[in-house]
């Protein structure tokens, strides 16, 4: 008995939940990863970065749609305390700039 042949959609940019949701419907079984390669779990708010197969490929039902999940809208973690650029000096300047001056008062001789 053959398994009926299905077009695998394009679930690009989709949340998890409802790409795993369309994919099912079309009778593909779905496989959620992480950009490290480790599983992720049936109820991931990430978004779906890449998938393979591509989309409007044929596949059999029942066949496998391997989905990377990246971070959710917004990123997935707090923000640091305190921020390290703006908190310790690198990268912001502590003083004003000196001022240079110019040594024989000739306006076109400025040290660089």
């Amino acid at each position: 008995m053959s398994r009926t042949v299905v077009t695998v959609p394009d679930v690009v940019g989709a949340g998890y939940a409802d790409a795993r949701r369309v994919a099912v419907a079309a009778g593909l079984l779905v496989v959620g990863v992480a950009p490290d390669g480790t599983p992720v779990p049936d109820d991931s708010a990430g978004l779906v970065v890449e998938q393979d197969p591509l989309p409007g490929e044929a596949l059999r039902a029942g066949d496998t749609l391997q989905l990377r999940v990246g971070r959710p809208p917004g990123g997935d973690r707090e923000p640091r305390d305190p921020d390290p650029l703006t908190h310790t000096g690198h990268g912001v300047p502590t003083d004003p700039p000196a001022e240079r001056t110019d040594p024989d008062d000739d306006p076109d001789l400025v040290p660089a």
